[in-house]
């Protein structure tokens, strides 16, 4: 079909004309959005949650390594500051989470105005201090703890250090020589308001300093890449900026292309709590203008009724859906479903996420590209019925918009040659009939 079209086009178009297309916000072969065009990729991303979390302890560069073998489409490190201003990749603000500082630093626990309790909190550390903490698993009960012990807090320049090295040394070699592939950084800016309410740390002014200054993070700020792809190439951006707080990610915005012109992708996060609230989608209406997903907690997606609700709003704002946290555990599996290969199908399948964030890297590949075409039924979690796996037609809906085209066309086509055929029949005639009139007798 689509060569069809080409070949009317060429026909009808005079040569070095173009059929306009719509305004873009960006080049789409390195969106959030993965283009229906692109069929030799998964149509959904995968994210590393913490990096390879279930199977090494969570925000080490080893579990990020891990999960860029595994098939990561980015690696997810939440960043929070130390005491003088670096930024290291922790989920929590008190490092007695997962680390030693208790046993190490048994005397530096403050109280926070701000959480209202006491903790050895990162800011309080310089990073020095931060980088003789051994990382232990955050599951203990449920994961394996062989590796605790063994690894340091990862600082921001050492993660950009590792992702470069892999897109440009270690990509090339895994992938088909037939197919680009680039491992993304999905940063999360953790707690900002906390850190300028305790130590007046601004995260981003730290973060665009930590990354305008490293020598590995040129991509972020000027994708050379993005721009020679064809239609059916894809490439994840560089870098994805998600935050709870959308005042946050417009400061950003704002400071971004104030200095470095176009902001990379950004992503509001939102809890149960945020979806349901009318409140939460005015804000988001209010920052569509920079914003390109929206991250929910999977549980919006409880209900078919709340998760048709959240996709139409979202469709509506033309944001990517990307969805966390899938865990192998049952315990954090939905209660509607019996394990996460359900849960999983339903949300990539019936719900229809872009993408999802995951700690159990390996599993969850699997699962996206498997597709939604021959998926199992799954448990619907309203009626509890087995309810059919929706296929996958964004490539059936893009074949039909061609057919569409081209019909159009086609029929504009015999139009012209009918009116053509038509008028020279005519044409002919008349001059038939002039000629009979003009005969001179003999």
């Amino acid at each position: 079909l689509r060569s069809l079209l080409v070949l009317i086009v060429s026909l009808v178009l005079p040569r070095g004309s173009t059929v306009s297309a719509a305004p873009s916000t960006g080049n789409k072969q390195c969106g959030l959005f993965i283009p229906s065009s692109v069929t030799n990729r998964p149509s959904k991303a995968l994210i590393a949650h913490r990096g390879a979390s279930y199977h090494l302890p969570e925000h080490t560069l080893a579990a990020y390594r891990l999960a860029l073998e595994l098939g990561a489409d980015y690696i997810e490190p939440d960043l929070v500051s130390t005491k003088d201003g670096k930024l290291v990749a922790y989920h929590s603000l008190d490092l007695n989470a997962t680390t030693d500082v208790a046993s190490l630093f048994p005397t530096r626990a403050t109280f926070s105005d701000f959480a209202n309790r006491t903790g050895f909190w990162v800011y309080n550390f310089d990073l020095s201090d931060v980088l003789k903490l051994k990382v232990r698993q955050r599951l203990p009960d449920a994961r394996s703890q062989l590796e605790d012990g063994h690894y340091s807090i990862p600082t921001l320049q050492e993660i950009l250090e590792l992702l470069h090295h892999w897109n440009r040394d270690m990509e090339p070699k895994v992938e088909s020589s037939s197919m680009k592939k680039r491992t993304g950084l999905y940063a999360e800016l953790k707690d900002p308001k906390w850190f300028a309410s305790e130590k007046s740390l601004k995260l981003t002014d730290i973060f665009i300093n930590e990354l305008s200054t490293s020598p590995h993070a040129n991509s972020m700020f000027n994708d050379t890449d993005c721009a020679s792809l064809k239609f059916d190439e894809y490439l994840t951006p560089p870098l994805v900026v998600q935050c709870f707080d959308g005042e946050i990610l417009k400061e950003l915005s704002e400071q971004w292309s104030e200095h470095y012109g176009n902001p990379p992708p950004m992503v509001i996060l939102g809890g149960v709590e945020d979806c349901l609230e009318e409140d939460w989608w005015y804000h988001i209406g209010e920052w569509s203008h920079f914003l390109h997903g929206v991250g929910p907690d999977k549980k919006c997606f409880a209900t078919e009724v709340s998760a048709n609700s959240f996709m139409e709003r979202a469709k509506e704002h033309e944001l990517a859906v990307h969805v966390w946290t899938e865990r192998p555990e049952n315990t954090f599996v939905l209660d509607e479903f019996d394990n996460i290969d359900q849960e999983m199908n339903y949300l990539l399948c019936n719900v229809g996420v872009d993408g999802m964030f995951t700690e159990d890297v390996a599993r969850s590949a699997i699962a996206i590209a498997k597709g939604c075409g021959d998926a199992s039924p799954t448990v619907s979690p309203v009626s509890g019925a087995i309810a059919d796996s929706c296929p996958d037609t964004s490539g059936l809906n893009e074949d039909a918009a061609y057919l569409a085209v081209a019909a159009g066309i086609m029929g504009l086509l015999v139009g012209c040659l009918m009116t053509v055929a038509l008028m020279n029949s005519r044409f002919c005639k008349s001059r038939r009939h002039t000629r009979r009139q003009l005969r001179i007798p003999t």
